[in-house]
């Protein structure tokens, strides 16, 4: 094993008085350090007076200076790195004192787009789930389109829920140039099923609680001009509307579409009302499109 008290070149070198003479007969003289090198390096004098190691002396001084230094074990016995003064780690510029807190020159990993549309798909889809429909000996009939804005601006859909044709009769029923990407629960996305749902815009939604990665989806879409659907009912025949579609709707800068669904007799019916402003205070707005969707779920007569 190495001896403690060995002499140690590098030591000597390190723990000078502040006139440059050797602190102790072991050590050999060196010219006059910098002044404030060897007012960093003075507290360790007394450790190597006494043939002991200075090791946390250093670390514990360097560390109250607002530096790092890198210390190992040499040949089994306590040692200093040789670059030692290579590894110092200022602190930055800007005064936190971290040397974690530099700044990271690597660009940020962009935003995430909206999901994309598949139109074909879309289409397919649209056309596919109004058979049953036609099937049926039943029709749709579309009132108010001319409420709708024009496509490539902001919009949030809000319709009352009362089947599970509902999205697909509010999609077909917009005017040509809108595709709709609902909201949709997660239990509808399963293999085959899901990636077509997927394939036509629409993502999926956690109701058993506060879903954020569905809101910042939601926005995502407005933000790029995008039509969003949603049921503030939440679940079929819902008898209180959340306020969700409004607070989306007041983050995502859009305004609220209502449509209104209904069925009389051989007709299906879908009538869109005026848009309402998002700006004012979530209740006040949920409200307002409670009155405008009650209105617009009562059968009218025909129009086209």
């Amino acid at each position: 094993m190495a001896n403690p008290h060995a002499y140690n070149p590098f030591l000597a070198r390190m723990v000078t008085q502040t006139d440059g003479r050797p602190c102790h007969t072991d050590c050999r003289p060196i010219p006059p350090q910098s002044e404030k090198r060897r007012l960093r390096l003075h507290t360790a004098q007394s450790v190597c007076c006494s043939h002991s190691h200075p090791l946390g002396v250093i670390r514990k001084y360097a560390q109250s200076i607002g530096i790092r230094v890198r210390l190992r074990l040499c040949g089994g016995a306590a040692g200093v790195s040789s670059d030692l003064m290579s590894e110092v780690a200022r602190p930055d510029l800007n005064g936190s004192g971290s040397p974690e807190s530099v700044h990271d020159p690597r660009p940020a990993p962009p935003e995430p787009g909206p999901p994309s549309v598949i139109p074909a798909v879309y289409r397919f889809v649209v056309n596919v789930t109004y058979l049953p429909v036609l099937a049926s000996g039943m029709h749709l009939e579309v009132h108010g389109r001319e409420h709708v804005p024009v496509a490539g601006t902001p919009l949030v859909v809000a319709a009352n829920h009362v089947s599970s044709l509902d999205p697909f009769l509010v999609a077909r029923a917009l005017p040509h140039g809108r595709f709709m990407q609902f909201m949709a629960k997660k239990e509808l996305f399963v293999p085959l099923i899901g990636d077509v749902i997927r394939a036509g815009g629409s993502f999926p939604v956690d109701r058993s609680g506060n879903d954020l990665g569905a809101v910042r989806t939601s926005l995502r879409i407005l933000k790029a001009g995008g039509t969003l659907g949603i049921f503030p009912q939440g679940t079929r025949g819902g008898s209180e509307l959340h306020g969700g579609a409004a607070l989306i709707a007041a983050k995502g800068r859009a305004p609220l579409l209502p449509a209104g669904i209904s069925r009389d007799g051989k007709r299906w019916i879908v009538r869109f009302g005026e848009p309402i402003s998002p700006r004012g205070g979530i209740k006040s707005v949920t409200a307002e499109l409670g009155v405008a969707l009650s209105a617009l779920a009562t059968p009218v007569g025909r129009a086209y």
